[in-house]
């Protein structure tokens, strides 16, 4: 597998967060009650910005699979630990600042609540969220997992062959369900990443039929999930969803992330979208409990509309911030400490990773 850089994939990235952003401050801030700031000038679109996770996954998909290409276990580790958590760091700590500093009647959080969400294993470990948008770091890191293990076990460039495996697994998983293998194996989410890494199979070494049959299935099966967490969405906020308009938009997910697989996305191919897609990250981290906060303390004493775009202005602002001053400038320091904290670790994982392949 070959890294090829793919300019539509930043753009994407900040599409899917702003539609998360809207999502959340335009329907379910309001709906569940936990602001008084009604914005309903974005309609009922806001309500399907949750789809923009699901496009986060796919992506993800295409990006993590392509990135392990020629990696060692080390090399991915470290590189995701980078990637993640410099920026996790500082907007855990805000999160939490913000929270102690402004009315807690709606949030709360407790120090040993920080501390085990920046280990950013608190999903793992039941403990709460300190901004509920952490919920997909924790499903990443399943991924991330699946992902380090099928280069330990030394077969990454046979990667498609595991991807279809996984595809095999959860459609069997449908009609047999295994409680342990459906949270491992991630079920509800798959179909997601799958696709993804069929999009980039499918650019980096072409169509095939067993590739397109797969991506039928898989988008089949990111569809009826979709519309299983509409219906829990529903069913939380008394609010109802378009099962037509929840299947167009994955299909159209679907159609651009293909167009992309196959180069055909015209002039945004050819076009630098890299600060944009800089900045999805840091907002989607710093965006849900600071951005609630800031609503409930300013409003109804500040307009709305202002309320609303002047703290989606200063949250890009701020996301640049972070990608400029901490993303960037501490990166290679942070490579150069694990790297040297990796080496007493390194013969005994690919001892185990030689076991694991004798085994298989």
């Amino acid at each position: 597998m070959k890294k090829d850089y793919t300019n539509e994939i930043d753009l994407l990235r900040f599409l899917a967060a702003i539609a998360v952003v809207f999502f959340h401050w335009g329907f379910l801030g309001y709906a569940d009650g936990t602001i008084a700031m009604s914005y309903d000038v974005l309609g009922r679109a806001s309500q399907y910005g949750y789809l923009g996770v699901q496009l986060f996954f796919i992506i993800s998909g295409f990006v993590i699979i392509m990135s392990a290409g020629n990696a060692t276990v080390a090399s991915f580790t470290i590189a995701r630990i980078i990637r993640l958590y410099p920026a996790y760091w500082l907007c855990c700590t805000l999160s939490f600042i913000a929270i102690l500093s402004f009315d807690q009647t709606k949030f709360s959080a407790s120090l040993s609540t920080y501390l085990y969400n920046m280990t950013m294993l608190e999903g793992f470990l039941s403990k709460p969220f300190i901004d509920h948008s952490y919920w997909t770091l924790t499903v990443e890191i399943r991924f991330y997992f699946l992902v380090a293990l099928v280069i330990l076990l030394g077969q990454i460039r046979k990667a498609e062959l595991f991807v279809l495996g996984w595809l095999a697994a959860i459609i069997a998983l449908e009609f047999y369900p295994v409680a342990f293998l459906a949270k491992h194996l991630m079920q509800k989410f798959a179909p997601y990443f799958i696709a993804g890494t069929l999009f980039y199979f499918i650019r980096a070494n072409g169509l095939s039929a067993r590739r397109i049959a797969a991506l039928v299935v898989s988008w089949a099966m990111a569809v009826r999930a979709s519309l299983s967490q509409a219906n829990e969405l529903s069913a939380q906020n008394s609010i109802s969803y378009d099962p037509v308009i929840v299947g167009v938009v994955i299909s159209i997910f679907f159609v651009v992330m293909f167009l992309v697989a196959i180069r055909k996305t015209g002039r945004l191919g050819s076009m630098k979208w890299t600060l944009l897609g800089s900045l999805t990250y840091p907002l989607y981290l710093i965006h849900q409990t600071v951005g609630f906060l800031i609503f409930n303390a300013l409003y109804p004493a500040v307009n709305r509309h202002l309320l609303f775009w002047g703290t989606l202005a200063g949250a890009l602002c701020f996301a640049y911030l972070v990608t400029t001053y901490v993303e960037q400038r501490y990166a290679s320091r942070l490579r150069s400490v694990l790297t040297m904290a990796w080496v007493p670790f390194d013969s005994r994982l690919q001892a185990l990773g030689q076991k694991l392949r004798n085994v298989a």
